[in-house]
């Protein structure tokens, strides 16, 4: 199984549940916790390393919002393709 394609339309959709919800990471971490304990331990790792100086914790947080997008870039893509496949539309 390889990686989706993102489509503009996930992009969309992703961007305006990030700009319309404050707490969209914090909620998002909380999910990748529940199903991937592993990415999450990750994450963790990334922002422990960040938290020694402000600079770094900044770059630490970064990393981490853009580890949660591509996460749910992904995962909204493959939810599209599944409804695509079960409901019938055509990728062509």
């Amino acid at each position: 199984m390889s990686i989706p394609k993102i489509t503009q339309e996930t992009i969309a959709s992703v961007t305006v549940s990030m700009e319309h919800d404050i707490r969209y990471f914090n909620k998002f971490l909380s999910k990748i916790k529940e199903e991937n304990p592993l990415v999450y331990e990750l994450i963790q790792v990334v922002r422990v390393m960040g938290s020694t100086e402000d600079r770094r914790n900044q770059a630490a947080e970064n990393y981490l919002r853009g580890v949660c997008t591509i996460y749910k870039l992904i995962e909204s893509q493959m939810e599209s393709e599944e409804m695509n496949q079960t409901w019938g539309k055509d990728d062509g």
